[in-house]
């Protein structure tokens, strides 16, 4: 019963599994490492906290780190020092491991549909075809190109939206959207069918009446902790692309992301041993 810690770009993710799926998340700590306001101390304090957060979690400990340690050298090292101190199993995953844990995580349960997993540093959409597609920007990097993290009246979301439909697969499937999104969306008030469906036309309300939310009450909204809505409206304008360029009236919603991915791929290890 391994504890996975999943170093995001927008988030730590700590998990417990039993080896065959997640059994559950215990925490969530924001931190932000590609957002030019995170400082040192920041990083710091968000890692002192997940040192306080994993006293007694079973062993063994696994960990990843994705777009932030790809990107930044002295953020990768201050990880591995972390995660050795610790005996913790570290890995700077690549973006194609990344894509191959993500579509691991959605194996036989998504049938005919694409998986979107957008972190803070990359997206990747793996496709039911198997035509994956891996982009090297995410959410903090649309927060600095489109103001989408700053006051109402310096957020070009239009902007953001026609970008990102220009630089997508041009694909017609279905997708789901992961890391969280079925929770976030249910919590501020969004009805979610039994498999996750979420109607386009309500997830627009629901995007336009944020894009006009200044950033301290969005954060009173989050259900993640405060930080976490930093990046919701860039997240939500991914979304609005992908409708827009599959001219879809709906799209799914899931909570899972590349852990569950991870603890399936252990599994499989251990059971190869």
């Amino acid at each position: 019963m391994p504890t996975i810690v999943d170093f995001g770009s927008r988030s730590i993710k700590i998990f417990i599994s039993d080896c065959s799926n997640l059994r559950s998340q215990i925490a969530s700590i924001n931190w932000c490492p590609l957002e030019p306001t995170t400082s040192s101390t920041d990083i710091e304090a968000a890692l002192e906290d997940l040192g306080r957060r994993m006293l007694g979690a079973p062993e063994p400990f696994l960990a990843i780190g994705t777009a932030f340690a790809r990107r930044s050298p002295r953020l990768r090292a201050q990880i591995e020092e972390f995660c050795a101190a610790r005996r913790w199993r570290y890995e700077t995953v690549t973006q194609e491991r990344e894509l191959d844990l993500i579509a691991r995580a959605f194996a036989g349960s998504t049938t005919g549909r694409d998986v979107f997993n957008a972190g803070g540093g990359s997206i990747q959409i793996a496709a039911a075809d198997g035509a994956h597609t891996m982009l090297d920007f995410g959410i903090s990097d649309l927060n600095a190109r489109f103001g989408l993290n700053l006051a109402v009246a310096e957020r070009r979301m239009d902007a953001c939206v026609s970008w990102l439909a220009d630089r997508m697969p041009r694909a017609q499937a279905p997708f789901v959207y992961t890391g969280g999104e079925a929770t976030y969306l249910t919590a501020l008030g969004v009805r979610l069918d039994a498999d996750g469906r979420c109607d386009a036309t309500v997830f627009r309300r629901l995007a336009t009446r944020l894009a006009g939310t200044e950033p301290e009450a969005l954060e009173q909204l989050s259900p993640f902790g405060p930080r976490w809505m930093t990046g919701a409206v860039a997240s939500n304008c991914i979304v609005l692309a992908a409708l827009r360029v599959r001219e879809l009236d709906h799209f799914f919603a899931s909570d899972a992301n590349v852990a569950d991915g991870l603890a399936l791929a252990y599994a499989e290890e251990s059971r190869g041993r």
